[in-house]
């Protein structure tokens, strides 16, 4: 940081919400998912490729629904639905240890509570391609609890774009589902906005960090893929500072390509969700470049 003369690193590995970019438009994503999740009481489906900006988005939206709502966030990743189950148990202060013998009308009692002192419980569940159907079909037994007052819970699921056609394999999953919220790679207009901010906020002084040559590289080069334009970008960096150079020139962002092993995001890790169960066969090769989700994209 001394080297370049910034407050912080402008592309970080774990970004923190003071470095949230918007295109400021309706076609925000946050701003769509937060529009669902008042509008439509139903799950919600937030898709995206790896680097994307899932995980990030979640982040983003549970800060600003805390301000009013309780919101539990969680990964799929590491838990099936007895363990997700047992964490909301726990964050609604229930016995985690009873969740599975738990009769409905104890969490409904709880929930109903909560609601009825004004705050929302809203559950976000990140990484949930890697769910089984039958967690799926468990966890998916909390929008069950209703009253005459409407749901007890809302849900979002964010996963990657293969769940999609998983849900649609299993009707009584895809009924409960509402509209689907989609993450596309940024347009260049709105790529070059996020590069450009995310160095401003970092610098100090006046002098470029990047020439124009490797910034069109980088950008180009990521395909409108937060994630990817996070690690190129780093990565370029790095090599610009061991050269002992002023500024990250285009041979730099070009090896840093080279690197990482080519433009896009990197092709998905297998998907668990809806499958048999049993051992995962990753790909040793798989996720070589593994890009920040730093971003929320359009």
């Amino acid at each position: 940081m001394a080297h370049w003369s910034l407050r912080h690193h402008p592309f970080p590995v774990d970004p923190g919400l003071d470095l949230a970019f918007s295109t400021g438009t309706d076609r925000d994503p946050a701003r769509r998912l937060l529009a669902r999740i008042h509008a439509d009481p139903r799950p919600a489906l937030v898709v995206g490729d790896a680097g994307m900006g899932k995980t990030y988005l979640a982040r983003w939206v549970a800060a600003v629904l805390r301000r009013r709502d309780r919101v539990i966030r969680l990964s799929a990743r590491s838990m099936d639905a007895d363990g997700l189950l047992a964490t909301v148990c726990r964050d609604l202060g229930l016995d985690p240890t009873r969740s599975i013998a738990m009769p409905a009308r104890v969490l409904a009692a709880r929930l109903l509570a909560l609601g009825l002192g004004g705050r929302r419980v809203i559950l976000i569940v990140d990484d949930a391609e890697n769910l089984e159907e039958q967690d799926a079909l468990d966890l998916f037994h909390l929008d069950s609890l209703v009253t005459n007052r409407g749901r007890l819970i809302r849900m979002v699921l964010l996963g990657r774009p293969e769940m999609r056609a998983r849900l649609a394999l299993c009707p009584s999953l895809m009924a409960r589902m509402g509209a689907m919220v989609g993450l596309e790679p940024l347009r260049r207009e709105d790529c070059l906005a996020y590069f450009d901010q995310r160095v401003e906020q970092a610098r100090t002084s006046d002098r470029a960090l990047f020439t124009p040559a490797a910034k069109d590289v980088l950008v180009r080069e990521s395909q409108g893929v937060p994630g990817t334009l996070d690690a190129l970008a780093a990565r370029a960096m790095d090599l610009a500072l061991a050269d002992g150079a002023v500024q990250v020139d285009r041979e730099h962002a070009r090896v840093a390509l080279r690197i990482l092993g080519g433009a896009g995001a990197p092709a998905p890790a297998p998907s668990r969700m809806f499958s048999k169960r049993g051992p995962i066969q990753q790909d040793a090769l798989a996720g070589s470049l593994t890009p920040c989700t730093a971003f929320l994209s359009s």
